[in-house]
C-alpha cells in the first residue's frame, strides 16, 4: 500500500528486502462431532398413599417400595363443623345394659 501511494506521487521507489523466519505455532483445529449417550436423569415415580396417587421425581432408583414421610397440619379455614349432637334412643327401640 505504501509502494502504490509513493508511485502515485511520483517519489522514487526504494526496495526493502525482508527475511522470511519459519515460526513454529500450536494450531487448534476443531470438528463437529454428532453423538448420541443415553443418560438418566431421574427416575418419575407414582406411589399410592391414604388412597390418592402422587408422583415426583427421584434422583435414585426407589426400588419395589418407597417410605415417605407424612405430615398432618391444619389449614386455616378449614376448620371442621361441630360434631352432632348425641342420639336419644327411640321410645320402640329396646335397651341394653
Amino acid at each position: 500500500g505504501n509502494q502504490v501511494d509513493r508511485d502515485q506521487r511520483g517519489e522514487p521507489s526504494r526496495s526493502t528486502e525482508v527475511e522470511r523466519v519459519p515460526v513454529e505455532r500450536n494450531v487448534e483445529r476443531c470438528r463437529t462431532v454428532n453423538e448420541t449417550r443415553e443418560a438418566t436423569l431421574g427416575y418419575d415415580v407414582t406411589y399410592e398413599y391414604g388412597g390418592r396417587q402422587f408422583s415426583t421425581r427421584l434422583d435414585r432408583d426407589p426400588g419395589r417400595n418407597l417410605r415417605v414421610n407424612v405430615v398432618v397440619e391444619p389449614l386455616e379455614g378449614n376448620e371442621l363443623p361441630p360434631p352432632p349432637p348425641p342420639r336419644k334412643p327411640r321410645p320402640d327401640s329396646p335397651t341394653y345394659r
